[in-house]
């Protein structure tokens, strides 16, 4: 059991998030109401869309980073993302502290998470 709250924030264009975006939800550690955020959680893909690799989620990671927050990066579906060219594994995971990765739903596999 964890004392974690978990704030989903959903993207004002509807298809990914920004930077702007996750502002909305920050919480500092000086926040006397609320839980101060910890980590940002950014998924790929999500509803079927494959979130490119672009500078939006530097912008993020560096956001985090300034503010000693952890990035995680759930890649479900990592084979989807690097078969349409998103861009290459070593380049995403560079953003995030932690990634996930589901061989279960990309190929099909018994392996589960790693």
């Amino acid at each position: 059991m964890t004392s974690a709250i978990v704030t989903p924030v959903m993207p004002h264009n509807g298809i990914c998030l920004s930077l702007e975006d996750v502002k909305t939800a920050f919480k500092p550690d000086n926040h006397v109401n609320t839980y101060p955020t910890a980590i940002v959680s950014l998924e790929n893909t999500l509803q079927g869309t494959i979130m490119q690799l672009i500078e939006e989620v530097r912008y993020i990671s560096t956001f985090a980073r300034n503010n000693e927050i952890k990035m995680h990066y759930d890649r479900a579906r990592l084979q989807e993302a690097i078969a349409a060219r998103a861009s290459d594994f070593k380049d995403q995971a560079a953003c995030f502290d932690t990634v996930s990765l589901c061989f279960s739903k990309g190929l099909g596999a018994m392996g589960g998470n790693i």
